[in-house]
């Protein structure tokens, strides 16, 4: 009774996985539960009207990890404060501390050169360095410039000389200002300067890297176009022999519009995508954009000539630009999102710069939809936009929507916010998008997806004060904000608070916690066996693994003993050649090593449990086999076999209606103890790693305590499975014992 009281355990538990598991299978415990976030407050003056973050790169696209990031904070009232950021693995130290330099300016008072900047500080845009013609980039910590627009003046310093290296005064006050991605680091290229010569072997002039900015009224519209290296790049006159740069840093308005527009213009140098012509600007990879309120994108070269007009168009009706123009990150594909907005709908354009044409659209069904942020793409594959309803709810609600590059929406990334969403961006390296909601706080929507479910935001393990507003991604404190070799835990965020004073970075993934002991959790979930290394539930794999326990054992037990039984059955009933033959072919395969077999199957195959299931019935018939053919030897000389063939029964009859009911108590003893053998045996290979790791089962989470590091540690992780597979073992064991005694008198009689 013992042993099928612990069988009925675990079937009922197998059985009912789905409705008693604390949690879905393949459930992975929040961010909150398995990170410990660190963040690094850094005070600033109090009652300052601060602009968002600005973010400095001091060597952008680097790999070496030895440069840093500049946070600046401006205020409109005329300040600047820039700190240092540096990033260091395993240490506990301040970004702050590490970085270890702060400047701080008044622009009416910290600046001798003419004319003197006055307040309010409206925008504040940060150069990154360029690698010039000598392959020299400057140096690590004092590098890149400022550009700000402050009433209607537009500077652009050294900070770190206090040197003035353009000026311009505007004719009207700007309401959009902006900067082209690539000189602010947000573009996966980095500046380069150029030294072309007329033929080879001639000297060289050097010309570039380009940086662009606009101010814009709506009705009148600046371009400005600003030339600079870095900060120590130094000046070479131009002597007749090698390369030369006789004016170092410099700038000029390369155009002037006086056309209504009807969203921000936007400026894409994109250096990999451009041809040495007008010295390398010209070809697909540059542009100003002007959306005209008229329902026309007015394409300009980036010097300033006219290039194409490229009409708008959403679901058939003519359409203008609704919002902020976005761009893809890495170099290629050279596409821009263009939010769109028609007489019935609102939505975004996908536009191929080659050819200067709309490869898809997509849109929603209703023209009141505002955009928010600006739509960004790492790679073209996917961009994510902010489309905010106003008449949705009291306050309004802002869709977050995920389409692909075809323009088709991701449906299980949709969430909505209340409100209008501040800020969002996406973290490659993180699988996320951090969301700003106006209700304050960061949220954290997942762009990996199981299935056809929608994925809820989640929220971030630490929060902003309510009164935040300002939210930025701050990047690898190594020196670059994006890149191709980045990894999750150098990657940091920053908010500024205008409240108190106070800016804090903090990290996007922070410091692992997992496996996590049995407890309660920020995230108010409760494991009551703790959690494995990558945040799943203990008691939850527990449960699901006695499916696949009863599978393997089932489907294993009944192979080998159906295979074990037919072949003793006819062995012994036939005799003679027949039995000779099946019993040296039962004596092959009682020889077959096990283990070489599963190693040779699982590398021609994908390790699965039906291989498991395959590999031990093949081996595990033999022995029955022999003990079903000696009980037939028996059997079959008994009067009322004889009694039988008298009457004309067939061997077929005799066999399975005379002879197979008498043996099938010792197949059912072997079968239940086959069970406890393959549970066993397949938790042995999942351990050696010869599983299927598609599936829960105990074995493989032995193998991966071991694997982890954990078994001396988790003794939660490791206890469970292993009790199972021993009390499920031990279960099938007595019962067979149960079915021992029961077809043989001489146990019973003891």
């Amino acid at each position: 009774m013992t042993g099928l009281s612990i069988v009925l355990v675990f079937a009922l538990i197998a059985i009912l996985a789905p409705v008693i598991s604390p949690f879905p299978r393949g459930f992975e415990a929040p961010d909150s539960d398995r990170f410990t976030v660190s963040a690094y407050p850094h005070d600033l003056p109090a009652n300052l009207s601060y602009g968002p973050p600005v973010m400095g790169p001091t060597t952008p696209l680097s790999s070496d990890r030895q440069g840093g990031v500049w946070l600046i904070n401006y205020a409109r009232e005329g300040f600047i404060f820039m700190d240092f950021l540096r990033h260091k693995s395993g240490a506990n130290e301040s970004v702050f501390a590490l970085g270890n330099r702060s400047l701080q300016f008044d622009i009416t008072q910290d600046f001798a050169f003419s004319p003197p900047p006055a307040a309010p500080l409206t925008s504040l845009y940060y150069i990154v360095p360029a690698e010039n013609s000598s392959r020299s980039s400057g140096e690590r910590r004092d590098n890149g410039a400022l550009a700000f627009f402050a009433q209607r003046d537009f500077f652009v310093i050294d900070p770190y000389a206090k040197s003035l290296i353009y000026f311009a005064r505007l004719s009207f006050d700007p309401v959009w200002t902006g900067e082209d991605p690539a000189s602010s680091g947000d573009l996966l290229v980095r500046p380069v300067e150029y030294c072309p010569s007329a033929f080879p072997g001639l000297p060289c002039r050097d010309v570039g890297p380009y940086r662009y900015f606009y101010a814009s009224d709506l009705i009148h519209t600046v371009v400005f176009e600003i030339t600079y290296t870095h900060s120590t790049d130094p000046i070479v006159p131009c002597t007749g022999t090698g390369s030369c740069d006789p004016t170092g840093p410099t700038g000029r308005i390369v155009l002037w519009s006086n056309e209504s527009l009807s969203a921000p213009p936007f400026v894409y140098y994109n250096q990999d995508r451009v041809t040495v012509i007008d010295d390398y600007r010209s070809g697909a990879g540059q542009a100003i954009l002007l959306p005209l309120a008229n329902g026309t994108l007015e394409v300009h070269n980036v010097t300033g000539p006219a290039r194409a007009w490229v009409p708008l168009s959403l679901n058939g009706l003519p359409a203008t630009v609704a919002g902020p123009i976005g761009f893809t990150r890495s170099t290629f594909p050279t596409w821009l999102y263009v939010p769109l907005r028609s007489a019935d709908a609102t939505g975004v354009g996908i536009l191929e710069m080659t050819n200067l044409r709309f490869l898809h659209t997509f849109s929603l069904p209703n023209p009141g939809l505002q955009p928010v942020g600006v739509p960004t793409s790492y790679r073209g594959q996917a961009v994510y936009l902010g489309l905010y309803d106003p008449t949705a709810g009291p306050s309004g609600t802002t869709h977050m929507i995920r389409i692909n590059e075809t323009a088709v929406e991701t449906p299980q990334f949709r969430a909505d916010f209340a409100g209008r969403v501040r800020w969002y961006f996406e973290v490659e390296e993180r699988s996320k998008v951090f969301i700003s909601p106006e209700s304050g706080g960061i949220e954290m929507q997942s762009t990996t997806f199981r299935g056809g479910a929608s994925v809820p935001p989640e929220k971030f393990p630490i929060q902003p004060p309510p009164t935040t507003t300002l939210v930025r991604y701050a990047g690898a404190l190594g020196g670059t904000l994006y890149g191709s070799a980045l990894i999750p835990e150098e990657l940091y965020g920053v908010w500024t608070d205008s409240a108190v004073g106070e800016t804090v970075v903090f990290q996007l993934l922070g410091t692992v916690q997992t496996p996590l002991p049995p407890g309660t959790y920020p995230s108010g979930n409760r494991y009551l066996l703790g959690t494995d290394f990558r945040g799943g539930d203990i008691l939850t794999q527990l449960f699901y693994g006695a499916q696949i326990a009863f599978i393997v054992g089932g489907l294993a037990a009944i192979v080998a003993v159906g295979i074990g039984t037919l072949v003793g059955l006819i062995a012994g009933y036939y005799g003679k050649i027949v039995d000779t033959l099946l019993m040296r072919t039962t004596d092959i395969f009682l020889v077959l090593p096990f283990l070489p077999i599963v190693l040779i199957l699982a590398s021609i195959l994908r390790p699965s449990i039906w291989v498991i299931i395959f590999v031990i019935g093949i081996v595990g018939w033999p022995g029955i086999a022999r003990v079903i053919r000696a009980q037939v030897l028996t059997l079959k000389e008994r009067p009322f076999v004889d009694a039988a063939k008298v009457s004309g029964a067939s061997d077929l009859r005799l066999i399975f209606y005379q002879v197979a009911p008498n043996v099938l108590p010792f197949s059912f003893l072997y079968m239940s103890l086959t069970v406890a053998a393959a549970i066993i045996t397949e938790a042995a290979l999942s351990f050696l790693g010869l599983g299927d790791i598609t599936v829960i089962s105990w074995g493989g989470m032995l193998s991966q305590v071991l694997t982890f590091g954990g078994a001396l540690t988790a003794w939660w992780w490791l206890l469970p499975p292993g009790l199972a597979i021993t009390l499920l073992s031990l279960g099938f064991y007595l019962l067979g014992r149960g079915f021992d005694e029961i077809i043989n008198p001489r146990l019973r009689r003891r």
